[in-house]
This record gives C-alpha cells, structure tokens and sequence, in this order.
C-alpha cells in the first residue's frame, strides 16, 4: 500500500513538473519572439505592416497587420541590423586578417559560430537563439538516411555537397588551429561548421554574389506561387538600398490582414529545396525530373562537345536538364537525337534540326532509346513506386527518412509518366513508318 501510495505522489509530482517545464518552455518560447522583435525596434527595425506569428503546423512565419498590395515595402531593416563583412570587421580586428585567408561564405560562418557561443553576449543573441540547432538539410542526414536516397540524382549531388564542406572545414583547420584562444576546438567543429554552412544557404542572401545576414527576413515561410517562374522574382523584391544600405523587402503578392506572408524562394527543384532548405513543398511548379547528362554522354560517346554545343543552343547546359511534364518532348528528345547522329552528321548538323523529329525509322531508334535510359534510371532504385507510397501512408518518426522517400516518390512518379508518354508517341512512330513504307 504504501508502495501505490508513494508511486502515486511521485507520478502526481512528475505530471506537475512535466506541466509546469512545458509552461516554462511556452514561456521561454515566447519571450524569444518578443525579445528579437524588441531587439529590431529597438535598433531602426521598420514596419507597421507585419509581425511574427506561429501558425499550426508551420512554427514561425510573418502575418500581415494590414492589407497589402503587390510591390509594397514590408519591412526594413537598418544597415546595423545585418549580418555582412563590414559590421563583421566591426566587432573584431582580427576578423578583416582573417577575411583575406578564406572565402565569404567561411567567414560568415566561423562569425556565426563565434556569436553563438557569446550565448547572451553577442549582439546579435536574440536573433541567432531563433536559428535552429539542427537542420533537415542533406548535410545533416546520417549514412542510413543518405542511403534512402539511392537511386535519385540527389544521392551523389547530395554526397559531393557533404565532401565539399568537409574538405573546406579541413582546408581552414589550420587557420583555426593557429589560433585556439579565438577559435577553440571544442567550439569550432566539424559539425559546429555544418550548422554554419547549412545556416547559410537557407538563411543568408546573396545579392551580387554579396552575403547578407537579414535579421526578420529569413522568418518569411514558403510558397509556390507564379513568382517561382521568374528567376529574377528575388532581386526585385530583396534590396540593399544604396542611400543607407538597409535591406528593404517588398511584397511579392497581395495580402489581406491576417494573411501569412509567404515567398517562393526562387526557380527551385524539390531536390534543391531538401538540399538547402531541408523540406519538400506539397506543391511545387518547378518541380522536376532532373537527368544529369553525364549519364547520357559517357565514353561510348564521340564528338561530345560537338553534341553539347549543339544542345546548348536548344537551351539545354550541363550539368543536367531539369525536365517537366509539358516540356519532355521539347527538353529530352533533342538530346536523345543529338546522341543519334552519325560522326559526319554530327559536323554538319545545325541546332535547329535537333527539334524537328527524324525519319519515323531514326525517330523510333531515338524513341527506345530515350525508353531504355528512363527505365534504367528506374532500376537504380532500391524499391518499387507502390511500396513507396504504401510506406507515405503508414506512421515514419523519422523526418530526414520522410523527406528522402517523398523525394524518390516525386521522381518515379515523373519517370513514370515520361515512360507512358513516350510509348504513345513510339505507337504514333510507328504507324507513320508503316505509311511510309506502303506509300
């Protein structure tokens, strides 16, 4: 009895701690929010047409005080404010040495490890306690995550982007082991500088091939919108303004009051967004089959490029050709034509003629062919497109092992409905080759 009785009193008092710590991290929450707001107001930060909210399911975003038409200014943030080399050189000497011994991007995230481990001290605390600790970026996912993306194109893209970082960690170790007082190891690690590197793609411009940190900004969440087709959508709407150098942001779309703010981040695949964002939007229309032409142009090739050249000028450059639904027959078949030709072809061969089709013989070689590779590619997977979806369905804790399943759904789904188009238009070949050889 007095067992039950004493598991009873620490049970009651383990649900009040477990209420009263969530209560405390609300708390704690909160106060986060209000304090960076009142970090912004306090040093210029300007707007009256938006705050932060937490909207279900998304966390964080920005919300519109009022009605807000297409083009109109959301917020402004002072020159002070922003996270860019000359208030980097500001805060310490040493970092302008250590500017001119590694590349923008590194200094920028040698700086935002040394801030954050000011903790409260740095000036820029109530905005870095906002950052993440973690990312779903491909730089974060284990071996056995990567290996969920066997198959994809993002697979090696993903493993040369995390070999990249690594040697750019080992080649400024040195640098950093120079000086321990300034950069003590325990601090400035490898993973410390993925944390940074992964900050930097999904939370930092580059406007000019200049970074800015944007306080405020990068709490703006995603959509896909018709902005996302126009590549130059984010120049227009993201400023540095030349008369104070404050970063200016102007609204992509029109808003009611109430509305979440939202951008399209840019013409971005669903791979590009895992890689440097670490999501995959619900809907995407740049969203595509991306076919790396490395594959296509191997060693068995001759006169690559002669054949390059040619794709080039049909809008088609290397490393790879993003293509979609509607633009298969315009993006791919070309390509598949290009590798069709004969050496002497090849020499002769205008642009132009890789978009009109060939003989219905020659088209139907270039028809199978273009088949064979698209089934290939489906073959690199591990696990059939039903199977996929069936495991989408059931409960995954795992969200990196989510994102690299939905990833590899997305594009079989793609490969798919190439494969299907391409054999009606080989049964449409077919029957012009049958005309021709009775006529």
């Amino acid at each position: 009895m007095g067992t039950q009785s004493t598991w009873g009193h620490r049970h009651r008092t383990m649900k009040t701690f477990v209420f009263l710590s969530l209560a405390i991290l609300q708390v704690v929450f909160a106060a986060s929010d209000e304090e960076f707001m009142n970090w912004l107001r306090k040093n210029g930060f300007s707007s009256s047409a938006v705050s932060l909210k937490r909207f279900p399911g998304m966390g964080r975003g920005v919300v519109a005080q009022q009605d807000i038409r297409k083009g109109d200014v959301l917020f402004t943030v002072p020159k002070e404010l922003l996270l860019s080399k000359d208030n980097i050189f500001k805060t310490d000497s040493r970092w302008q040495s250590i500017s001119q011994k590694v590349d923008q991007e590194s200094l920028f995230i040698l700086f935002l490890i040394k801030e954050k481990s000011k903790g409260i001290g740095s000036f820029w605390a109530p905005w870095i306690r906002l950052i993440p600790r973690t990312y779903n970026t491909l730089h974060f996912f284990s071996e056995d995550e990567m290996a969920e993306l066997k198959g994809s194109p993002y697979f090696s893209i993903g493993g040369q982007e995390r070999a990249q970082v690594g040697a750019k960690f080992e080649r400024i170790e040195p640098l950093l082991a120079a000086d321990r007082d300034f950069f003590p190891a325990n601090i400035f690690s490898r993973e410390e500088f993925l944390w940074g590197k992964s900050t930097m793609d999904s939370r930092v411009w580059t406007l000019r091939g200049v970074r800015y940190g944007v306080p405020f900004a990068e709490m703006i969440n995603y959509e896909d919108s018709e902005d996302t087709l126009d590549s130059n959508s984010f120049a227009s709407t993201h400023l540095i303004r030349e008369v104070d150098g404050a970063a200016v942001v102007l609204a992509e779309q029109d808003y009611k009051q109430g509305d979440q703010i939202t951008e399209s981040y840019g013409a971005l695949t669903n791979g590009q967004l895992l890689l440097w964002f670490g999501f995959i939007p619900s809907q995407n229309q740049m969203d595509c089959l991306e076919i790396q032409l490395s594959d296509l142009f191997n060693n068995q090739v001759t006169q690559v490029e002669e054949r390059l050249r040619m794709l080039a000028k049909n809008g088609v450059r290397g490393p790879s050709v993003c293509v979609k639904d509607n633009d298969l027959l315009a993006k791919v078949l070309p390509v598949f034509r290009a590798l069709e030709l004969s050496t002497s072809e090849t020499e002769s061969a205008t642009a132009s003629q890789l978009q009109k089709p060939f003989s219905p013989k020659r088209e139907s070689r270039v028809v199978s062919r273009m088949r064979e590779f698209l089934s290939s590619l489906l073959q690199k997977y591990s696990t059939a497109l039903e199977r996929d979806e069936r495991t989408l369905k059931g409960q995954i804790t795992n969200e990196n092992r989510k994102l690299a399943i939905r990833l590899r759904v997305g594009e079989k789904r793609f490969i798919k409905r190439a494969i299907t188009l391409l054999d009606s238009m080989k049964n449409r070949v077919k029957k012009a080759e049958a005309i021709k050889e009775d006529l």
